[in-house]
């Protein structure tokens, strides 16, 4: 018989154990029934011997895959989820944050959509809305830099990217929650009715990057709309920042927009 609970939170680990330290002490500001599940994305031994005793004394599901990228991973612990529990939501979490301000009673009223919090950075900007709403130059400037490798195309659409969100903060400045088309990655509440078709959500070919695109398209496919609240709160520790990508990220972050357009356009096709 599964465990019934509110929210099983999913955190995919690679080598920033000691992450999860500060996001379990964040919880005591979820008062709700809660379990977690952390998916080790295998960086070596010592670490994953650290995860296991760490779990083990926090009462958390553990499993160790093989390191085959964000959507593998995440698409593992959907799975355990879906096999252990009885829950409500399932929370797609970087293990680097922390919960400041947590309500279930405001995923009680929107309980079929998809929510993202305000997540905040060190530097105290906001990452939520991924996108308020994705313009087709954005789409397009997108989809050069990915075929000519290009970081001047990739310049120009997160700077309009960030101009766009910067004019719906303004606009929509009164509201609590508010209608977008994608939502930051670091952490998602997933609604159960979003894994009536099974839990492969994310695109297991791509190894990085593109997680917000292929969740926002996957909840549009199934009519379900995604909502950014600014009643609930967390910390991401990450920068965030593009200064900070290294060049080979930056390799795989081109190479992650040629499959996830490539993906689209076969889908379009078989429309």
């Amino acid at each position: 018989m599964k465990e019934k609970t509110d929210i099983v939170f999913v955190i995919l680990v690679y080598s920033n154990y000691f992450d999860l330290y500060d996001f379990i002490k964040s919880l005591k500001n979820v008062k709700c029934k809660y379990r977690i599940i952390v998916i080790d994305s295998f960086y070596s031994d010592e670490v994953s011997g650290i995860l296991v005793k760490y779990c083990e004394s926090n009462f958390i599901e553990y499993k160790c895959v093989e390191n085959k990228g964000y959507g593998f991973g995440n698409n593992i612990g959907f799975d355990l989820a879906i096999n252990k529990f009885d829950f409500r939501w399932i929370v797609l979490c970087n293990p680097d944050i922390e919960i400041l301000k947590f309500d279930i009673n405001i995923l009680v009223q929107y309980d079929d959509s998809v929510i993202g919090p305000k997540i905040i950075r060190n530097d105290l900007r906001n990452q939520n809305p991924f996108y308020f709403k994705k313009s087709k130059l954005v789409n397009t400037l997108k989809r050069k830099s990915a075929i000519k490798k290009s970081n001047l195309y990739l310049f120009f659409a997160i700077l309009i990217n960030k101009l766009n969100n910067l004019f719906h903060h303004i606009y929509s400045f009164g509201k609590d929650v508010i209608k977008v088309e994608a939502l930051h990655g670091s952490f998602i509440i997933l609604p159960k009715k979003i894994f009536d078709k099974g839990t492969k959500i994310f695109d297991e070919k791509i190894f990085l990057f593109t997680e917000e695109e292929q969740l926002a398209d996957y909840a549009t496919m199934l009519s379900m709309q995604l909502l950014y609240s600014k009643k609930l709160l967390v910390k991401h520790k990450e920068d965030g920042s593009f200064k900070s990508t290294s060049y080979n990220q930056r390799q795989l972050l081109f190479e992650s927009y040629q499959k996830y357009y490539h993906m689209k356009d076969i889908s379009k096709k078989n429309l």
